[in-house]
């Protein structure tokens, strides 16, 4: 990295007033620049996400109402299934 540049002697009052006066006109430039903008960034993004969060709650709805209808006694049996091999094991190691 360079080191911070020096000004070769002392900034005065002046040049301290000079520079707040810069900085006030550039301000100033970007609020008469953009004040009356009107941002509209963001609203067919919006949209699309809106469209997507739809699609895939419909996908989700459908795929829960697959899986409700055709593997319901399945869940059951495998959650059953998962429980008595766990009983079985605790009854072994006692």
């Amino acid at each position: 990295m360079s080191s911070p540049v020096k000004p070769s002697a002392p900034l005065s009052k002046a040049d301290f007033t000079a520079m707040a006066t810069i900085a006030k006109a550039r301000k100033d430039n970007l609020q008469t620049m953009f004040g009356g903008a009107t941002v509209v960034y963001g609203k067919v993004s919006a949209a699309g996400t809106t469209k997507s969060l739809v699609s895939d709650g419909r996908t989700v709805y459908t795929s829960v109402k697959t899986l409700t209808s055709a593997g319901g006694s399945a869940g059951g049996s495998a959650g059953g299934s998962a429980g008595g091999s766990a009983a079985s094991a605790a009854s072994s190691s006692s």
